[in-house]
């Protein structure tokens, strides 16, 4: 009697053993990636539109205190564009510009806004 005959058919099934745990163990750590990279996305989002959110209120801040206002400080502008920036990057909507419009008609102290 031959032993390699009862040993390979051991052998063969310890090795499928083997691989199956490795393959379900590599599925487990790729789907773990994948959920953490997807986490990481949405808080990226929600960050971004959170900060999309302050800025915009900063831009309302802003025009409500030079809305009556003949000109803005020419820091304060310098403020203003920054903000106005940022905002539009970080895909503000059309209300943000709008308050950057109506402030960009004003004149700048010693100066007019371009």
């Amino acid at each position: 009697m031959d032993i390699s005959a009862y040993i390979m058919p051991i052998y063969t099934t310890i090795v499928g053993i083997v691989i199956g745990y490795l393959a379900n163990k590599v599925h487990h750590l790729n789907t773990k990636r994948r959920a953490a990279k997807e986490s990481e996305e949405s808080e990226v989002q929600a960050i971004k539109e959170g900060l999309a959110i302050l800025l915009r209120k900063q831009l309302y801040d802003y025009y409500t205190e030079y809305e009556y206002q003949n000109s803005i400080p020419a820091s304060e502008w310098s403020e203003i564009e920054d903000t106005h920036k940022v905002y539009n990057k970080l895909g503000g909507n059309h209300t943000g510009d709008r308050l950057y419009e109506e402030m960009k008609n004003k004149h700048l102290e010693g100066g007019r806004v371009e």
